[in-house]
């Protein structure tokens, strides 16, 4: 998916300078990067582990034009219909991201989604108590359902992130192919990231909190029978505005430009610093 960047030729220099690492600066303009906490030499509270980036960037143009991303919304919660589920186990996205050098354009492809299979509050009833038993007991695992990217919004100002997702509902008594929302009508997020909750910690690892308050959730699908009340129980669907998510970020990159060593690459604090110069 691609994005807005800056146009102007101070931050087309930005991008120049940035695209060795691929984190916040690369498409925030020096007015939001102002807003960021300076690095810091605490650790990131997650693991940024880039195992599932490619050894190498596919051999077309310069391989210091792609970067691997690791995304890790490690915390927070989705309130839709009668769902208010936590996220309290970590999902992780690797992304190889290309970096037009005419352009500053940025292409992203996900290479790899982690997501934990998540107990629904309530099991199948919604009673608290009640999802004890085995065959109450109601799970969700959030997938990938395209249209991830992120950076500046077409505002040029907004820094946000999309992904489309559908949720895998799971319980004893329903089929396997039961879902909120589908690959042809996902859930479709647009998340907004908040700058002033930015903060770089020690080995380059950027957080940051992000939400969404806009999007709507559709029907289920493929429950069968038992559809009538996967749609009850969920509360769906659930009109735009109905709804809301906010999660908090990590973000880890490397880069191919001189191999596939991070070690290699420039602070991000030394980035960002000379962007805002």
């Amino acid at each position: 998916m691609r994005f807005a960047h800056p146009g102007s030729p101070s931050s087309r220099s930005v991008v120049s300078k940035l695209r060795a690492f691929a984190l916040a600066a690369l498409f925030v303009p020096a007015s939001v990067l102002g807003t960021a906490a300076p690095a810091s030499a605490e650790p990131a509270p997650v693991d940024i582990s880039y195992a599932d980036c490619p050894a190498a960037p596919p051999a077309v143009g310069d391989p210091s034009e792609y970067i691997c991303e690791v995304f890790v919304l490690a915390s927070g919660n989705m309130r839709f219909g009668r769902i208010d589920q936590p996220i309290d186990k970590p999902i992780t996205m690797t992304v190889l991201a290309h970096i037009d050098p005419r352009t500053g354009a940025v292409t992203e492809t996900m290479l790899k989604w982690r997501a934990p299979q998540l107990s629904v509050p309530g099991g199948l009833l919604g009673i608290p108590g009640t999802d004890s038993l085995s065959v109450l007991k109601l799970k969700a695992t959030p997938e990938y359902a395209g249209n991830f990217g992120w950076g500046l919004a077409e505002d040029n100002t907004t820094l946000r992130a999309t992904v489309n997702l559908q949720l895998k509902v799971a319980n004893l008594l329903l089929p396997g192919s039961c879902g909120i929302g589908s690959a042809a009508d996902p859930i479709k997020l647009n998340l907004i990231i908040d700058p002033k909750s930015l903060k770089l910690y020690d080995g380059d690892v950027l957080g940051g909190s992000i939400s969404d308050n806009t999007f709507s959730v559709p029907a289920t699908s493929g429950c069968g029978l038992f559809g009538p009340l996967a749609d009850w129980r969920s509360g769906v669907p659930s009109a735009g505005g109905q709804n809301s998510t906010t999660q908090q970020m990590y973000l880890g990159a490397k880069t191919y430009g001189q191999g596939v060593s991070k070690a290699a690459v420039p602070g991000l604090s030394t980035l960002m610093a000379d962007a805002r110069d």
